[in-house]
């Protein structure tokens, strides 16, 4: 099987973007395509300052979502995204008294349904910086904690389910790559709180999408 190097990988990546991309013009030309679709990924770190930043390590998000363009400045987007996080053994075992020698698992799976508006910044050339904000529905589900002794897997804390509202902000950068299709990096915050009065932590968190935007209409 042929195996291609990852210097020519790159290569022919770069080239696509700074040959074959459409002028500015094009960029805001938007009378013909007026809705996109995101395909995307992201690292995703816990900032809360509650047990979710303390107990959790470093995740990841995969997300998707249509953009509706309202004018070449402005888009409405509406996203679905599903990140998860695995308990931190270290951080668990140090908050519990007399868990030496157990080990700890766990994971934290966050169902996300949002709402963004952006704004697109055109400069010339093919890159579009843009600002985005919003907000939406976020569905915290946490595994029950297991601990491992001699081998065998023993519950030793249940975790509850919970429903957040929260919102977003960010920043981002888009290249278009083809007639039709951008590349985007937009390091994002989002922040949420409970729906109801309740000690159950919450889930801030920062994290670095990265994707491939298609305008197929």
């Amino acid at each position: 099987m042929t195996r291609v190097s990852f210097p020519l990988l790159s290569s022919l990546l770069v080239a696509l973007i700074f040959s074959s991309a459409p002028a500015y013009g094009q960029l805001q030309d938007v009378s013909d395509r007026r809705v996109q679709v995101y395909v995307g990924g992201s690292p995703t770190y816990p900032y809360s300052t509650s047990e979710f930043g303390d107990l959790y390590e470093f995740g990841y998000t995969l997300s998707g979502g249509v953009g509706i363009t309202l004018t070449p400045e402005w888009e409405l987007s509406f996203h679905g995204a599903y990140s998860q996080f695995d308990l931190d053994e270290g951080a668990y075992r140090s908050s519990v008294a007399g868990s030496s020698g157990s080990g700890f698992e766990g994971e934290m799976a966050v169902y996300t349904g949002a709402m963004s508006l952006k704004y697109l910044i055109y400069v010339e050339g093919r890159w579009v910086p843009y600002f985005v904000a919003g907000g939406g529905v976020y569905r915290k589900e946490e595994e029950n904690i297991d601990v491992i002794i001699a081998g065998q897997s023993f519950t030793s804390a249940f975790r509850t389910n919970q429903t957040l509202a929260g919102i977003h902000v960010g920043a981002g950068l888009a290249v278009r790559t083809i007639d039709a299709m951008s590349l985007f990096i937009e390091p994002r915050y989002t922040a949420t709180a409970s729906f109801q009065n309740t000690d159950e932590s919450t889930v801030d968190y920062i994290e670095v999408r990265m994707g491939l935007i298609v305008a197929p209409f």
